[in-house]
């Protein structure tokens, strides 16, 4: 499972965050889900810590995981304020 991040500024739901579901040997099918939120809008969490991909969009976007059990820093120092991209307003 891959998970990815858009952020696009203008929008109300500016974060766009796809579930990409592929298995494990077969690259030519996927199902894929989308789904918006914003700053007090959380995504529900659906992996587990074995195989989380989640810790980067929350470092580098802001986005939080609802129901996530482990949802660290990886990326940024403990104490940051906001996300690593202080450029995108919205």
């Amino acid at each position: 499972m891959n998970v990815c991040g858009v952020a696009y500024p203008t929008r109300l739901n500016r974060f766009e965050v796809v579930y990409s579901l592929t298995p494990y040997l077969d690259e030519y099918h996927a199902i894929r889900v989308t789904t918006h939120a914003n700053k007090v809008t959380p995504v529900p969490s659906v992996v587990t810590p074995l195989f989380d991909r989640t810790y980067s969009l929350k470092d580098i976007l802001g986005v939080y995981f609802e129901g996530h059990p482990e949802l660290r820093h990886i990326l940024t120092e403990y104490g940051i304020e906001g996300n690593v991209q202080p450029s995108i307003h919205a």
